[in-house]
């Protein structure tokens, strides 16, 4: 690689309840010409980063 660190798509964030929400960017609606976000949240407990992780691997595929 030459040496620059690639852009995460997407973002993970934590709520106040210790949850991870999960957003990720889907595009334009063609109909109302607004964006459209894909969204998920994922609740708390030990495996909670990798599972928003998946998530977000899911919705970029």
């Amino acid at each position: 690689m030459n040496g620059r660190a690639k852009r995460q798509r997407g973002e993970i964030e934590e709520v106040p309840s210790g949850s991870l929400r999960v957003k990720v960017y889907a595009g334009i609606d063609p109909i109302t010409k607004k964006r459209h976000r894909l969204t998920e949240t994922v609740p708390p407990g030990p495996t909670a980063r990798k599972e928003a992780e998946k998530a977000r691997t899911r919705f970029l595929a």
